[in-house]
């Protein structure tokens, strides 16, 4: 069964990331054809508009736990290149418009998938968290996104506490667009998108390109930089009993 769903209907692509057992959890399958579909939507001149969104009852969990364990306890290896492609940086390199259709739970890499994109919309009940310091782990692309779009009080506290926070509190904080009920969501999504369709599709690129370069300014320059306790963290190795503890299900003790 693929990992991601893909469709194309009137200059609209749909996204749906489908391991709905797992919570869409991004094991290095999902991430590969994910990173696929970020590209038929960079280079599909037919495709004006990106929709991404989960199948079953999550949008996405974040990393794949199972995976990230047995990777940290050597049993399985780690694939060439990394952690594998289709990062939230792939879309961020994308010039035509996003929206993420966010019909679940949304955690640790799951919101920067969302963060990515430039309107998100979310279903009632929808939760998102940034649970990376509770699993000893740092994933610099969902906290940058964090930082930029959060007010940084609310960001800082998002990142440093691992809080869960439901859809209307990423609305209060501007993180989200809309909330809609679950069953109008993509109905809501393809709205928006056939709105953005219906314009001059030139304008409508370079609006977002000239919106993107003012709100990016620094963006690049922040995932770039690493600063000398990121370096700590790196060689401390704690995300093994992190998400070791995570995975069976008891208090994780860091040093």
């Amino acid at each position: 069964m693929s990992t991601v769903l893909f469709s194309v209907e009137n200059h609209v692509a749909t996204i749906t990331l489908n391991r709905p057992e797992a919570l869409n959890a991004l094991n290095y399958e999902l991430r590969q054809e994910l990173a696929e579909a970020w590209k038929r939507i960079k280079e599909d001149e037919d495709i004006r508009v990106g929709i991404l969104t989960g199948a079953g009852r999550a949008f996405c969990a974040g990393v794949d736990v199972k995976e990230t364990v047995r990777r940290l306890e050597g049993v399985q290896q780690q694939p060439a290149g990394g952690e594998g492609p289709g990062s939230s940086l792939y879309a961020l390199d994308i010039y035509k418009p996003l929206i993420a259709a966010i019909n679940g739970p949304a955690a640790g890499g799951g919101l920067g998938l969302a963060l990515c994109c430039d309107i998100l919309i979310a279903a009632e009940g929808t939760v998102f968290s940034a649970p990376f310091v509770a699993r000893g782990a740092f994933e610099q692309n969902t906290i940058s996104l964090l930082m930029k779009k959060a007010p940084p009080g609310w960001a800082m506290y998002i990142a440093l506490s691992a809080t869960r926070f439901d859809a209307e509190t990423a609305l209060r904080i501007a993180l989200i667009n809309e909330i809609v009920p679950k069953d109008d969501l993509m109905g809501r999504a393809y709205e928006i998108a056939e709105r953005i369709v219906a314009n001059s599709y030139i304008a409508v690129l370079a609006v977002k390109e000239k919106m993107r370069l003012v709100m990016d300014g620094t963006l690049r320059d922040a995932l770039a930089a690493e600063g000398p306790r990121a370096r700590n963290f790196r060689e401390a190795n704690e995300s093994k009993e992190g998400f070791g503890a995570f995975s069976e299900k008891r208090q994780a003790q860091f040093g």
